[in-house]
């Protein structure tokens, strides 16, 4: 009598899936009892460890004293000094310099004046007399008509007299000017003398002044 293959194949498939099944339960049963066995290992390890560690006496910790903190008093606050701000220094300005008032001019006034013409002969001398006081000018002029002459300005008022001016052998037109130093006589002098035989005509103008302040 032969069976269907259909029928083969169930059975075939059923006592594959019972072995399996077997196998499943099996392995499930020794994965559990290895399991339990690696907690027990485990627990009774971890007794050991306990009953070896020793027991942690507990010590009185000092509780450290908290000082207390110092409250901060009021302190004396350092009054503030005002400080003296520098003042400007005023310095005067120096008024500028008094412009000197410039002295008037004197007037000058002429005291005298003359104009005259004269001859001096031959080895003679001719003097004309000026008095004059100290600031006073003589000026002027003499004109010698031919020839010539020695002419001297001279203040008689030392002795001997001073030269203070003195000319040779001078012709034409000849012009002076002499502000007195010192008062007293001056004098002009015409001098022929070294002439044998020549007479000398002449004329002669000044003026005399003097500053009235």
């Amino acid at each position: 009598m032969r069976l269907p293959r259909t029928f083969l194949l169930g059975a075939a498939l059923a006592g594959a899936a019972l072995v399996l099944t077997v196998l499943l339960g099996f392995a499930f049963a020794l994965g559990e009892n290895v399991g339990m066995q690696r907690v027990r290992t485990a627990e009774t390890r971890a007794a050991a460890l306990w009953t070896m560690t020793p027991t942690a006496t507990a010590t009185s910790t000092a509780t450290p004293t908290v000082s207390p903190t110092p409250t901060p008093t009021d302190t004396a606050t350092p009054t503030e000094v005002p400080t003296a701000s520098p003042t400007s220094t005023f310095t005067p300005t120096p008024p500028p310099p008094a412009t000197p008032t410039p002295t008037p001019a004197p007037r000058v006034v002429v005291v005298r004046s003359r104009s005259i013409s004269f001859r001096v002969p031959a080895g003679r001398v001719h003097q004309e007399n000026i008095p004059l006081r100290q600031g006073d000018t003589l000026r002027g002029e003499f004109i010698v008509h031919a020839a010539d002459i020695d002419f001297q300005l001279v203040y008689a008022g030392t002795s001997p007299p001073t030269v203070l001016e003195s000319e040779s052998r001078v012709e034409g037109t000849v012009t002076f000017r002499w502000t007195a130093a010192a008062t007293g006589p001056y004098v002009l002098r015409f001098d022929n003398s070294y002439s044998f035989f020549r007479s000398k005509d002449l004329t002669l103008t000044y003026t005399v002044t003097r500053p009235e302040y």
